[in-house]
């Protein structure tokens, strides 16, 4: 038997820490974006994708600790009980972290191209390529990954109440999706921690 209360304390703690995670996500990606703009054009205003990013993070605050009762009534399922949607908006949150996870990698890849342009003269083709597309690549790589968070948790809904599950089932379900953006979390990271390491490697020659 899964312990409930365990889980639920989990899932509590969770959604706090990846609420002020994505929040400073947005934040740093507010001035990488900056920066980029800055080395591009010359320009620094961004108040629209400044405005956009802070409303985002206002959401999920509302979502994550005050908004769900709200929620329930306007997607007509409050019969399914407090735990099931924290197990939503901790499903949720993670999927937008693995999306913000793949647009730094597009952001970093950029800048690491624009330095080494730059720094290295030479052209760095890969990363202006993938910058070119981005608007295209973020909308496909976001519709994937919540488009799987749909199929997914509606299934485990179904499921939950088709078979009246325990709750401590449901809640082992929506851990297995966190370990499903799991694996997306690390392989981003991880080229994250390469291209941060190759754009510091750039900066040192700079200065040498």
């Amino acid at each position: 038997m899964v312990n409930v209360d365990r889980f639920v304390f989990a899932l509590v703690d969770a959604r706090l820490m990846a609420f002020l995670w994505i929040a400073a996500y947005g934040i740093v990606l507010v001035y990488v974006r900056r920066l980029l703009l800055v080395l591009e054009t010359g320009r620094t205003r961004q108040r629209a994708f400044s405005a956009a990013c802070g409303a985002v993070i206002l959401f999920l605050g509302w979502l994550s600790f005050g908004g769900q009762s709200l929620v329930f009534r306007w997607l007509g399922i409050g019969g399914v009980g407090d735990i099931p949607f924290m197990s939503l908006v901790w499903g949720f949150i993670c999927t937008l972290w693995a999306v913000l996870d793949g647009v730094f990698v597009l952001y970093a890849m950029r800048l690491w191209s624009l330095l080494w342009s730059l720094l290295a003269h030479r052209q760095a083709d890969v990363g202006r390529w993938l910058f070119a597309y981005r608007r295209w690549l973020i909308g496909i790589w976001a519709g994937v990954m919540f488009g799987f968070y749909g199929i997914y948790f509606t299934h485990a809904l179904v499921v939950f109440q088709k078979y009246r599950l325990d709750l401590g089932d449901l809640l082992t379900i929506s851990f297995f999706f966190v370990r499903i953006c799991g694996v997306f979390w690390v392989v981003f990271e991880g080229m994250l921690a390469v291209l941060m390491y190759q754009i510091y490697r750039l900066l040192v020659r700079a200065q040498a």
